[in-house]
């Protein structure tokens, strides 16, 4: 019986995907309309893999895809497969029981992957160079071309917090909780201090600029985790320390390559990235204890 709902459900949600193909066929481009279904539209599919097996979502996700790239390829592939994959990923992290802030922090490297598979299936399958489009659209040059990227891990960051917000009403009818952020672990620990080697000895080229943006992307754990876990004081000290700290570091940015500026930024933050080390290590001991 739970096959058939499953089966039953799948069909369903890949009928309501559909329509969503037909509706980006036919109706003139609108970013509003866009940037609705993309905050909306991934429930269909995290809806799915919350209500079902694993097993299943294989089947859901192929015969969603067969379907819309029967009807319409190009929109099938710009749309339904990002969809499909954030909503998927969106409903599997909620069931492995991350916390809100690690939610965000993943679906924001999802909406990066997502576009980097989008650019490569176009180029691939139909000779669609998105990159180009968006270098044109943007008034970029080849030079400064990685921008797209960092603009995009910002665009996925914000989608990712209202995405996690708007929904977060609706997990709950599932029998679904997203806890909040309380703690940090080692692979967190691990992972910035990688980023932050490499983002150092990393030789300047336009390459450099994203691992610095990378490598401040993972402090935010720390960050948030070195700030929740002190005073009020403690708090208000180090946020005059930090605006104060940045009317004098502005005018020293102008004696370092452009490409490490998020690095350099991340050091304004230093002060709870330390206070985020010294509170895991207390409950680390803690707890050996």
């Amino acid at each position: 019986m739970r096959k058939v709902n499953a089966i039953t459900l799948a069909g369903l949600m890949t009928g309501l995907h559909l329509i969503l193909v037909i509706l980006f066929t036919y109706l003139p481009y609108t970013i509003f309309f866009e940037l609705f279904t993309y905050i909306v539209a991934p429930l269909i599919s995290a809806v799915y893999t919350l209500k079902s097996d694993n097993k299943y979502i294989l089947i859901f996700a192929l015969s969603t895809l067969i379907a819309g790239l029967l009807f319409n390829p190009i929109v099938t592939v710009t749309y339904v497969l990002p969809i499909l994959i954030i909503g998927i990923t969106f409903g599997i992290i909620i069931k492995l029981g991350f916390d809100q802030l690690r939610i965000i922090y993943s679906m924001t490297l999802v909406y990066v992957a997502v576009f980097i598979l989008t650019v490569v299936t176009l180029r691939l399958l139909y000779g669609i160079n998105l990159e180009e489009i968006l270098i044109n659209v943007l008034n970029l040059n080849n030079n400064n071309s990685y921008l797209i990227y960092f603009l995009l891990m910002i665009y996925g960051l914000l989608q990712a917090i209202v995405i996690t917000y708007v929904l977060k009403p609706e997990i709950k009818k599932f029998g679904y909780l997203i806890p909040g952020f309380k703690s940090i672990n080692a692979y967190d620990f691990g992972l910035f201090v990688l980023g932050l080697g490499l983002a150092i000895i990393y030789p300047i080229t336009d390459i450099t600029f994203l691992v610095s943006v990378v490598t401040t992307f993972l402090a935010l754990p720390i960050i948030v985790f070195g700030y929740i876990h002190n005073k009020l004081r403690t708090k208000t000290l180090l946020i005059g320390f930090s605006l104060s700290f940045l009317f004098i570091f502005i005018p020293l940015l102008g004696l370092l390559d452009p490409a490490k500026y998020p690095l350099a930024i991340l050091g304004l933050f230093t002060p709870l990235i330390m206070l985020g080390l010294k509170r895991f290590v207390q409950l680390y001991y803690v707890r050996k204890q």
